[in-house]
């Protein structure tokens, strides 16, 4: 899907909302069972005049109840200030990693609207890297692990990451840590990699081993590039943070770094626009699911 195409199909109400509902941004027309009294398909699909945006809203037919529910309550949605249709090409253009100061004059909004939205979006990078990204290693795997302060040239941020990478299958994971003791790292470290891992670390000697991992010193099994993998990314993404810092000024650090690592995933950075489209909106169903889930 190109930008015209996109463009034509998100122009105006009327086809901003068949685009929403088709992608599974927003509830479908189909009669809903009602939140409040229970009432089974008693939610139906009605014109709502008290909002611009958004104008529909799901009521309530049984008599004792009516009562209501916008079509974009817990959706990225909720609380829209613009149109649909422009709030459907923001997604388009940051996917396109368009400049805020582009995306502002072309869609005719506020550069920090559309911050704050371009900031939403990196939200569900991070869900989706925190909750999504799949454990690693196993019984007979050996997991590098380090810590990274992000930092450019003028400056370290106090934003550290946590990274390891099977020496096996060369799969990674990488998560935003808030301390680097061992009581804030372990449960983290268990979270990510898989019972009977062999954790290869400088710190092998801070950890306890135990019945789901084992640590133990890098040079016990001589002849990983583990280190390097990390290493080269580490460098990527401390160039793309200072990069984002300089054309952004203050930012939320760690977004930025989840959004660097949702963007190189599985080969995620190399796809045409319109499977990143797919499969962002597919995430974002999973951060805003709609108020029926």
């Amino acid at each position: 899907m190109d930008l015209i195409s996109f463009i034509k199909q998100t122009e105006g109400l009327e086809n901003s909302i068949n685009f929403a509902i088709n992608h599974g941004l927003i509830p479908d027309k189909t009669p809903k069972d009602c939140v409040k009294c229970g009432l089974e398909g008693g939610l139906r699909w009605t014109k709502n005049s008290r909002t611009v945006n958004i104008p529909f809203m799901f009521v309530c037919v049984q008599r004792n109840c009516r009562s209501t529910i916008s079509v974009s309550r817990n959706t990225l949605f909720d609380h829209l200030t613009f149109s649909l249709s422009q709030a459907l090409r923001l997604i388009y253009f940051w996917l396109l990693k368009i400049s805020v100061q582009e995306t502002a004059s072309q869609l005719e909004l506020a550069e920090s609207v559309v911050n704050v939205w371009f900031q939403f979006f990196r939200e569900v990078c991070a869900f989706v890297i925190i909750n999504y990204t799949k454990a690693i290693g196993g019984p007979g795997h050996i997991v590098d692990i380090c810590e990274h302060q992000l930092q450019s040239e003028e400056e370290s941020y106090d934003v550290w990451m946590l990274a390891g990478v099977d020496r096996n299958t060369g799969q990674n994971f990488a998560i935003h840590v808030e301390d680097l003791d061992c009581e804030t790292l372990l449960p983290v470290l268990k979270n990510y990699l898989l019972p009977g891992t062999v954790v290869a670390t400088e710190r092998y000697e801070e950890f306890t081993n135990n019945g789901s991992l084992t640590f133990v010193h890098p040079n016990k099994y001589p002849g990983s590039d583990g280190d390097y993998r990390l290493d080269a990314m580490w460098d990527a993404l401390s160039q793309y943070i200072a990069s984002e810092v300089s054309n952004n000024g203050k930012i939320c650090k760690e977004l930025f770094a989840y959004q660097f690592l949702y963007f190189h995933r599985d080969g995620f950075f190399n796809r045409p626009v319109s499977q990143l489209i797919s499969v962002f909106f597919d995430d974002v169903k999973h951060v805003y699911p709609g108020f029926n889930k």
